[in-house]
């Protein structure tokens, strides 16, 4: 598997979603519930809008490109079922016309 999957897979899953969302709302809290002099990215999260739009910024390439491979081997796999339905097709005509031409 390479790693754009491995990428894809996990940020489509509940433990990546869950994750984020106890990160943020840790963030937030630490920068919200403390003392005002350890607030480290004061309202409106600045460095925390970066840092997320840094994370969208690389996701949407890398879902893209396991994307974009997963349809190449989709058509690769459909491709061959349609390569081995023509021989069966074939084949099957092949049997027909025999058992044709023993029957007259």
């Amino acid at each position: 598997m390479r790693l754009e999957d491995k990428v894809a897979r996990s940020i489509g899953s509940w433990k990546f979603l869950v994750f984020q969302t106890v990160f943020i709302a840790i963030y937030v809290s630490l920068n919200t519930l403390t003392p005002t002099q350890l607030h480290f990215d004061p309202f409106p999260f600045t460095f925390l809008n970066v840092i997320l739009s840094l994370q969208a910024a690389y996701t949407a390439p890398i879902l893209l490109l396991s994307h974009n491979r997963m349809s190449e081997q989709d058509r690769q796999s459909t491709k061959e079922i349609l390569d081995t339905v023509k021989k069966l097709e074939a084949n099957l005509i092949e049997a027909i016309e025999e058992i044709d031409d023993e029957a007259s």
